[in-house]
């Protein structure tokens, strides 16, 4: 619009050179803006060193930090650098210096003082308003305040601006022309694609166009987000814990071989502290597989005798048996079959009860004793499986915990914000939209212009000092080393020549 030109990105081009090119109007064919080529050093790759004149070429840098230059590189030989710091801490050398700390100083300032300018005149906008007038206004004003800058695209912050104009402000601008300063939040229902649902509307939640929830929890809950957070920090720790064990003991001699979920490693514990208790108490356990045993009959006999047409006469609407209704009926009926069936019901169940009781009791018993062991510094080979079938439960339990408190706190912290929606004021929605939302995102995105610089000059830098660090003598002696063991291996191998 301005007619302006800008090397490698617009110029203004005459009839006479268009005709000259068949009036093809392929923008190539009128503006270079191709790399310039990266002229390789045949000095340096022979004798090593970074040419002086590639260094000489970062001048738009030096010229911004003075000192910067010789706090990376020293002398070589004359027309040749090497570096002065580590490859591995030349990002923190470049980005920690003081003359690039106070550029970066100086573009938050700037960017400050943009801010300070427009933020009132953002909120001025009312119903009514013109956004493309807005906008028009608001980019041209942005591109003279970026230009001359050192190191600084003017057009790269421009373009900035304009990207989120297209992704959210422009929307946001239009909603305020026809509704004004309201914060509506409204149900998401999306159809479903496909299955039996297909075609309905499932309800998705609840969202608003013009204040995300994330601004409102921001501003206003952030302390109830940082509990939330915590829980997912300590669900990742758990999550990651049980990954590693899984990595280190699933292998076929290892304690997690058959477990892929809870319920095999419940199995596995039980495996695993039958084996170990076999040995370790050899009476208890005898007790235990005696009460196992007898608790397996008589659960036989029982389901022979449920079976019964009489006991399930007795059998309430449920289809349930209840001790209660046989020993009643026991009680009513004369007949002395019937009596015996029922007593002998009553009998059974008895037996069932106290093999359980028995079974659980020195379960429990030798389960408490495993425990303690487990809590100890030092613990036997023979507890190891146990020990990590433990762990591989605990963990599980804790991130089913954490998951269960994280969808609670979430759940909470969905209706504070859905509820402080109603509770804005006019001034509160135009500092959420104008401050948290629009000049928060510009502003990460302004800034990240200056991590590109401090970027691209560390890549630079980075890429000259590898280029040129192992020179032609280096390189031949090392290949005649690795050409000597090889040799060397051969012979071993039984492979010799003249």
């Amino acid at each position: 619009n301005r007619r302006e030109e800008d090397p490698k990105y617009a110029r203004m081009v005459s009839v006479e050179e268009i005709e000259k090119n068949e009036f093809n109007l392929n923008l190539p064919r009128y503006i270079d803006n191709q790399t310039p080529e990266d002229i390789q050093d045949i000095g340096g790759h022979l004798q090593g060193g970074i040419p002086a004149s590639d260094i000489d070429l970062l001048s738009q840098y030096w010229e911004l930090c003075p000192n910067l230059k010789s706090d990376l590189f020293k002398d070589n030989r004359p027309g040749y650098l090497d570096l002065k710091v580590d490859k591995l801490e030349l990002r923190n050398s470049i980005y920690d210096h003081p003359e690039f700390s106070s550029f970066i100083d100086g573009m938050n300032d700037h960017f400050s003082k943009w801010r300070q300018k427009h933020l009132e005149q953002l909120k001025s906008h009312d119903l009514g308003c013109f956004p493309k007038e807005i906008i028009k206004d608001l980019a041209e004003n942005l591109l003279v305040h970026y230009q001359g800058i050192a190191l600084v695209d003017a057009y790269g912050i421009y373009q900035h601006l304009m990207d989120y104009w297209a992704e959210t402000m422009q929307d946001d601008f239009y909603i305020i022309a026809a509704d004004g300063w309201i914060a509506k939040t409204h149900r998401v229902l999306e159809k479903v694609k496909s299955g039996k649902r297909k075609g309905q509307e499932v309800d998705k939640g609840w969202a608003c166009d013009l204040i995300p929830k994330s601004l409102i929890v921001a501003r206003y809950f952030a302390h109830e987000q940082e509990e939330i957070e915590g829980l997912e920090a300590e669900q990742e720790v758990n999550t990651s814990l049980l990954a590693e064990l899984e990595d280190e003991n699933s292998g076929e001699e290892g304690a997690l071989k058959t477990v892929e979920n809870v319920t095999d490693a419940r199995i596995a514990w039980h495996e695993a502290l039958l084996e170990w208790w076999q040995h370790i108490d050899e009476n208890d356990y005898f007790m235990f597989q005696t009460a196992l045993r007898a608790l397996k009959t008589a659960q036989e006999q029982k389901n022979e005798l449920q079976i019964n047409p009489i006991i399930q006469s007795y059998a309430n609407s449920k289809g349930n048996i209840t001790k209660k209704a046989i020993s009643d009926g026991q009680i009513d009926s004369s007949d002395m079959e019937k009596q015996s069936l029922l007593k002998l019901w009553l009998n059974v169940t008895k037996e069932i009860a106290d093999a359980r009781k028995t079974t659980n009791k020195l379960i429990s018993l030798i389960t408490q004793k495993v425990l303690m062991l487990l809590k100890e510094a030092s613990i036997d080979d023979d507890l190891q499986e146990l020990q990590v079938i433990g762990k591989y439960l605990s963990l599980t339990e804790q991130i089913k915990m954490l998951k269960g408190q994280i969808k609670t706190a979430e759940q909470k912290l969905d209706k504070l914000a859905y509820d402080k929606y109603p509770e804005l004021t006019i001034g509160e929605i135009k500092t959420l939209v104008v401050e948290d939302k629009w000049l928060a995102a510009l502003e990460t995105a302004i800034h990240g212009e200056t991590d590109r610089i401090s970027q691209g000059l560390t890549l630079r830098v980075k890429e000259l000092a590898e280029r040129y660090e192992s020179p032609m003598p280096v390189l031949t002696e090392d290949a005649a080393e690795l050409e000597a063991k090889v040799n060397q291996h051969l012979v071993k191998m039984g492979f010799s020549w003249k």
